[in-house]
């Protein structure tokens, strides 16, 4: 009979540090099982103890793969979506009718300077309502800046 040769492959590498994992772990298993013993523990407990240690180091590994998983499949995602991405930020504004009525539009969002002075407006309106809720504005604050005319 020949003897047996054995090769450093990576699967043969691989399942000599896994059994040498195996055997590190049942060795120091049974070092904290005698420990427990001579602490006075039962071992009656003792064997739901090392159950309880094993779950929990279980749940542990599973919990930080699943937040790795989710950090790999996130990469992915942004890597499949980056390139599709219109990263373009020079369109030029322009006078239109949109969505808002009509005015200066960059893309599909309004920029024209009625928007922000109607914002401004809206905020003072709030600083003026009292602690209550009693409205302390006066009529003039409601009269249009710009003369409106009906046709």
């Amino acid at each position: 009979m020949a003897a047996q040769i054995f090769t450093k492959e990576f699967g043969y590498r691989l399942g000599r540090t896994a059994r040498r994992a195996v055997r590190s772990y049942l060795r120091h298993e049974r070092t904290t099982a005698d420990w427990l013993a001579v602490q006075g523990v039962p071992a009656v407990l003792t064997t739901p103890l090392l159950w309880g240690i094993k779950l929990a180091v279980a749940g542990s590994l599973l919990y930080i793969a699943f937040w790795l998983a989710m950090l790999v499949v996130f990469a992915i995602a942004v890597v499949l979506v980056a390139p599709n991405i219109d990263w373009d930020d020079d369109q030029q504004p322009e006078w239109r009718m949109g969505l808002a009525g009509y005015g200066l539009y960059r893309g599909e969002i309004r920029i024209d300077p009625m928007i922000q002075t109607m914002r401004m407006q809206f905020l003072d309106l709030h600083l003026k309502v009292g602690a209550i809720g009693e409205m302390l504005l006066d009529p003039a604050d409601f009269a249009p800046s710009v003369p409106v005319v009906i046709i």
